[in-house]
């Protein structure tokens, strides 16, 4: 019996929880409840809210597509030609190049095209950045610069590109993308914003599903970062605001009678050695199975009681996380380091110092922590993201949310053999 048989049985677990995958909480806990909630408005209302500034960062840089846009946008690059450093190529490609680079801002010091103005948002002025002209003096060629490849490589992050500064088919492709098409997916991220109720505290987790991380805030400054796993189209990680309130270490997994009856008993009925293989015992007419190796819940747990019965959780399968897109599971969210999570959460307990929390790890044994202090967890969906640099990055709209349909331009990304995605909730 295949590793895929023996496991999709636990993989339906969350699909089987989830009664309705779209349910979402018009306000999260602190939003309806005093003394939060009118502090939470507040700070929506002077823009403030999000300790990453995503609202007014995207707001700002829907302004500024939209002022390219009434300008006539972008030219469109010829495709025909693959360039790279450190060569040189007609100096037309190079410029144009160039220019493309300049106008979002990747290239800095050359002649923009696009003039100054002022955000209406902000009331600050923004600026579309130039760059540096390379022309070889002496012939009709012009270096592909050091500069230049700077910039497109980091065209090429923000945009999910594989690349090392070469522009080739994907990227043209990328460039060639109209301004209008930006400007729609920055509308319908800026309205999803406008919808996330983050706490006031800058104290928080937030999980962005198109871009498949996991992101701790304390105090508004981002100190933990880590790659998850989040559901499948068919099987959606819902959007919604909650808390965390206890760990569960080394859980074991309570199967539903429905899944019991129609999946698991008919398995073990044709598998006499099923059930002692996959640890699953019965008692009272329900099954379990125990903590373990083959457990799909891994060695920790994160609970957030909520009508979705979504939590976040450890995996055996590490693997997935290899993959640069991982909505594989079916609905929880799995995490890449999930123990760097638990010290984060209980760093201030004395009673688990790491060391101790690995050992009761290690022990096997089923055990809760309540958490002293809840923990906010806000689950959104941005396919734009402004980054460090100010640059606009942009994801494929996995669960196709997106109203207007646009272009998805990617890299073709591998996938885990089919065996390894019905693994786990």
């Amino acid at each position: 019996m295949s590793i895929a048989r023996n496991l999709l049985l636990a993989a339906i677990l969350c699909a089987i929880m989830l009664p309705n995958p779209v349910l979402a909480e018009p306000e999260p806990p602190w939003v309806r409840d005093d003394p939060y909630g009118e502090s939470a408005r507040e700070s929506r209302r002077a823009g403030s809210a999000s300790a990453l500034d995503q609202l007014r960062l995207l707001e700002e840089a829907l302004d500024r597509y939209r002022d390219i846009e009434r300008r006539g946008g972008w030219k469109k690059l010829p495709t025909d030609l693959v360039m790279g450093p450190p060569y040189s190529y007609d100096c037309a490609h190079i410029e144009a190049l160039e220019d493309r680079m300049a106008i979002e801002g990747f290239l800095v010091g050359r002649r923009a095209r696009m003039p100054r103005f002022r955000s209406p948002v902000s009331g600050r002025e923004i600026v579309v950045a130039p760059g540096a002209d390379r022309r070889n003096p002496d012939s009709r060629l012009c270096k592909y610069g050091s500069e230049l490849a700077d910039a497109v490589r980091a065209f090429q992050v923000a945009r999910k590109v594989k690349g090392d500064g070469q522009v080739g088919g994907l990227t043209y492709a990328q460039l060639n993308r109209p301004v209008s098409e930006i400007v729609q997916i920055l509308e319908e991220d800026v309205a999803r914003w406008r919808n996330v109720w983050l706490h006031p505290s800058g104290t928080f987790l937030l999980v962005n599903i198109p871009y498949f991380e996991l992101y701790a805030y304390e105090d508004g400054r981002e100190v933990l970062r880590m790659p998850v796993v989040t559901g499948q189209p068919s099987w959606q990680t819902p959007l919604f605001s909650d808390e965390l309130e206890h760990i569960i270490l080394n859980p074991d997994w309570g199967i539903p009678p429905s899944i019991a009856k129609d999946e698991i008993i008919p398995l073990g009925r044709r598998d006499p050695g099923y059930f002692k293989r996959e640890g699953i015992t019965g008692s009272g007419g329900s099954l379990r199975q125990r903590p373990g190796p083959r457990n799909p819940l891994g060695r920790i747990k994160f609970m957030m009681p909520n009508q979705n019965n979504v939590y976040l959780h450890d995996t055996p399968h590490k693997n997935a996380f290899d993959y640069p897109s991982r909505s594989f599971s079916h609905g929880c969210i799995r995490l890449g380091r999930p123990m760097d999570l638990a010290y984060h959460l209980l760093r201030d307990d004395p009673q688990w110092t790491p060391s101790r929390l690995d050992d009761a790890v290690a022990s096997r044994k089923t055990q809760r922590i309540n958490l002293a202090r809840h923990m906010p967890v806000h689950i959104i969906y941005s396919t734009t993201w402004v980054n460090e640099d100010g640059h606009v990055s942009i994801r494929k709209d996995v669960y196709a949310k997106n109203r207007i349909r646009v272009r998805e331009i990617q890299d073709d990304e591998p996938r885990p053999p089919r065996d390894e995605l019905d693994v786990g909730p």
